[in-house]
């Protein structure tokens, strides 16, 4: 059981936290926790939702439907790890995986609208406290459009939060086309991946993940197919976040060094001093 002097430090960390950073902290710590429990509802209900979602007017299903997962997922109620399967699930492999890419990319716009709202400052410091979203802002300061391109597709493929990425790009200055752009390249081997494993599951004939293990004539096999998309998956998000570790050390800070200056409200971020002689 965990001690009242373990708990005490790690909430005491969270409430200065949240202090400092404002309601954009209350909205990072709220991007964690609730995708969270929302994503393990949505596959303890896949079977329920599966159904609710098949029997909807042909109109709603294809656009009502996802156009309401993704203004959730814009606002960050629903992870899309769990969307995955759930697109795979319902529309087979090939229109799942167009539907939910189409869905990402509508969330992604959202999400970049509520970020263009946001308190500059606040969100410097909220990357401040996140060091792999403090390197690739340095990063992106070089504003090379391909640069930014490949930079802006590693991340998404890395499988960062998807709200927090939302805010951290679109407060990096990365301009809409390119941050829609690198979100479907990005977002494109995972989904891929996760959607045919969900409609293969599917193809079975079972209603859920429940009964799909109970209708398995071969556990084992399932296992191991389990554990190896699993592993394609792990591989994915492994050569993504190395790829982006070594492009983003091996970067420079553009046109000058950081210094730190104080913002609005009091607080402190860094900044790039301009190039002198210009």
């Amino acid at each position: 059981m965990v001690s009242h002097q373990t708990l005490r430090p790690l909430v005491q960390r969270l409430v200065s936290v949240v202090r400092r950073l404002g309601p954009v902290g209350l909205l990072g710590a709220l991007w964690v926790a609730i995708p969270s429990v929302t994503g393990l509802t949505m596959l303890a209900m896949l079977g329920d939702i599966a159904d609710f979602w098949r029997s909807a007017p042909g109109l709603m299903s294809f656009w009502g439907y996802p156009v309401l997962l993704a203004l959730g997922i814009g606002i960050g109620l629903f992870p899309v790890a769990s969307c995955n399967w759930l697109f795979g699930w319902v529309y087979g492999w090939g229109i799942g995986l167009v539907m939910a890419l189409g869905t990402y990319l509508i969330g992604a716009l959202i999400g970049f609208s509520i970020a263009k709202r946001t308190s500059q400052a606040r969100v410097e410091a909220l990357i401040e406290e996140h060091e792999p979203a403090r390197k690739i802002r340095h990063a992106l300061l070089q504003r090379s459009l391909p640069r930014t391109l490949f930079l802006v597709t590693l991340w998404r493929s890395a499988g960062f939060p998807f709200p927090f990425s939302n805010l951290l790009l679109t407060c990096c200055g990365v301009r809409l086309p390119v941050y829609l752009l690198a979100t479907f390249l990005g977002l494109l081997p995972r989904v891929a991946v996760a959607t045919f494993v969900a409609a293969t599951a599917a193809g079975t004939g079972a209603r859920d993940l429940r009964d799909l293990v109970k209708r398995s004539e071969h556990p084992v096999m399932m296992t191991l197919a389990a554990l190896l998309a699993l592993g394609v998956l792990l591989l994915i998000t492994h050569m993504s976040r190395a790829a982006l570790r070594r492009a983003t050390n091996a970067s420079p800070t553009p046109a000058g060094h950081l210094h730190k200056e104080v913002v609005s409200d009091g607080m402190t971020a860094d900044r790039t001093a301009p190039p002198k002689g210009d």
